[in-house]
């Protein structure tokens, strides 16, 4: 398989105060729609949830391999949309994995 993987973080808006139930929901709605997809390696959600700008903001962090990182977003707000997510920011993080860290999927 060619590319890289690329890791993709976003801020993922919840309604109303979140408790830790909600919060383990949401990853395990990530989770389901990772399990489709052998090109995400990981979809894991940061704890706490923070109030930002009159909303609660919960961020996800994604692991894609992809071309380049064009589709390495789309990929990941495609599977944040399934698993029903509205995100406000999605953005490659300035880290740099290798495959070392992040092997290929197998095909």
């Amino acid at each position: 398989m060619g590319g890289k993987p690329f890791e993709i973080v976003a801020e993922c808006e919840l309604p109303g105060l979140p408790a830790e139930r909600d919060i383990m929901r949401v990853g395990e709605q990530i989770e389901q729609a990772r399990r489709a997809r052998s090109h995400v390696m990981r979809a894991v959600v940061n704890p706490p949830a923070v109030y930002k700008e009159k909303r609660y903001v919960l961020q996800a962090k994604l692991v894609v391999w992809a071309e380049d990182v064009s589709r390495a977003l789309q990929a990941a707000r495609e599977l944040l949309a399934e698993a029903g997510l509205p995100c406000r920011t999605i953005h490659p993080s300035a880290r740099a994995l290798t495959t070392a860290e992040v092997p290929p999927p197998s095909r």
